[in-house]
């Protein structure tokens, strides 16, 4: 399983026409495709007026079946034409699901989202992919939140991805609170230090438009 995102950053001066426009767009989508895509705005960590579309995909194969029919819809072709004036052009990203904790496939989307991702450095993968389970599961434990641990497979090479599924962002607050005051999580991380490229690690918070 997979999980495919798609990101534009949408003009500063238009952010509501744009996240308007984003939102007819993914239902249109959802109703005339297999495709159950949500909606996520940037709070932190990206480019302010950051839209993210998310959908979980079997692989490469339904992925661009579906969006050769949605490319072959004068319709759909229609509001890509009028969102191109409103959003910057997309960055996609397809990233596979190594671990979950917590988390079911089919879910409910969760109010808000914080992400991490860091990029293995020299082809550790074995050991830092342990080392993601492992702080994975420590995490939910400490804090009672979900987590999905990811690989990119297009982009930056080697990189991991954690997704924390968030209720509320006072739950982001705690969450984040007791991690950093647990003296094991700051030992993994600090233990972790060769498995990682330093300086290409990044955190992003965002909340799901419904």
């Amino acid at each position: 399983m997979y999980l495919l995102t798609r990101v534009r950053t949408a003009d500063p001066a238009r952010i509501p026409e744009a996240i308007e426009w984003s939102m007819d767009a993914r239902d249109y989508v959802n109703a005339n495709s297999s495709l159950d895509v949500s909606l996520h705005a940037s709070v932190f960590g990206l480019p302010n007026g950051s839209i993210t579309y998310a959908t979980f995909v079997e692989g490469r194969a339904q992925w661009l079946a579906e969006s050769g029919k949605l490319l072959a819809d004068p319709v759909y072709q229609e509001k890509v034409r009028l969102g191109a004036d409103l959003l910057a052009p997309a960055q996609d990203s397809l990233r596979q699901v190594l671990h979950l904790n917590g988390i079911n496939i089919g879910d409910p989307r969760p109010a808000i989202t914080q992400n991490w991702s860091a990029d293995i450095a020299r082809f550790q993968f074995d050991a830092a992919m342990a080392w993601g389970i492992e702080v994975t599961d420590h995490v939910v434990g400490l804090t009672g939140v979900p987590l999905a641990l990811l690989a990119e497979h297009y982009g930056n090479f080697g990189t991991l991805v954690w997704i924390a599924a968030l209720d509320s962002p006072q739950q982001a607050d705690t969450m984040n609170e007791a991690i950093f005051a647990d003296a094991d999580w700051r030992k993994m991380v600090a233990d972790a230090a060769d498995l990682f490229i330093d300086g290409k690690t990044r955190v992003w918070l965002n909340r799901t438009l419904t």
